[in-house]
């Protein structure tokens, strides 16, 4: 599973026009030119975000369609506060590093993944403590599997934690490879992580919305 998520953080997003004007991006599916507002799709079998033009999403997006190959990345935000308070809870989860994001598995339990500055690595949740997450959390409960995420950062004192698109995990794991300098990372990157968690509230239900698209990868 590592192998594949390294592949797939050193997908940096389209976020700039080629010189002759044209769309930096193509779909992956149907090679039709897109821009840096696309949407993606997971393609199950290997785990790997693929960029989709809108008649690709509409087309393998729906349930069931493209043999069920595929699924739509949602486009939902929401901040989970109680959640990013609950020292406890984290406790349980064992997890070795202060910033990560949780995807539930479809075969069952869930899957901690932790951005670097080498990319990202990845550790199982058990199916026990996940199940007790889930009970404590309706929001984790009522997440869709493989696509979204708990994205959680608890990195110098702070207690942040998020229900984001699986996409934007990846956007995270781009700016750390992209930014991270030395043994400490630089002052840059912690910068670009605390300006990414700001546009992230942008996004949230009920909140202004900001563009996390500007994020570089």
């Amino acid at each position: 599973m590592t192998s594949r998520l390294a592949r797939l953080a050193r997908r940096a997003p389209a976020s700039a026009a080629a010189a002759d004007g044209e769309p930096a991006a193509r779909c992956d599916l149907c090679s039709s030119p897109i821009g840096p507002e696309h949407r993606h799709l997971l393609e199950l079998s290997t785990h790997l975000l693929r960029c989709a033009c809108r008649a690709c999403t509409v087309v393998l997006g729906a349930a069931g369609a493209g043999g069920g190959r595929y699924r739509l990345i949602p486009e939902r935000f929401r901040e989970l506060p109680a959640l990013a308070r609950d020292d406890a809870r984290w406790a349980d989860l064992r997890l070795p590093v202060s910033l990560a994001f949780l995807v539930r598995r479809e075969s069952g339990g869930g899957l901690a993944v932790f951005p670097g500055a080498l990319g990202p690595t990845d550790a199982p949740i058990d199916a026990e403590r996940w199940a007790a997450l889930e009970s404590a959390y309706a929001d984790v409960k009522d997440m869709e599997s493989e696509v979204e995420a708990v994205l959680v950062n608890r990195l110098h004192g702070k207690r942040e934690c998020w229900l984001v698109p699986l996409d934007q995990c990846y956007r995270l794991v781009a700016v750390l490879r992209a930014r991270w300098e030395g043994i400490n990372g630089g002052r840059e990157v912690w910068i670009e992580i605390d300006r990414f968690f700001a546009q992230l509230a942008g996004r949230a239900v009920g909140a202004p919305t900001l563009d996390v698209q500007e994020v570089p990868g």
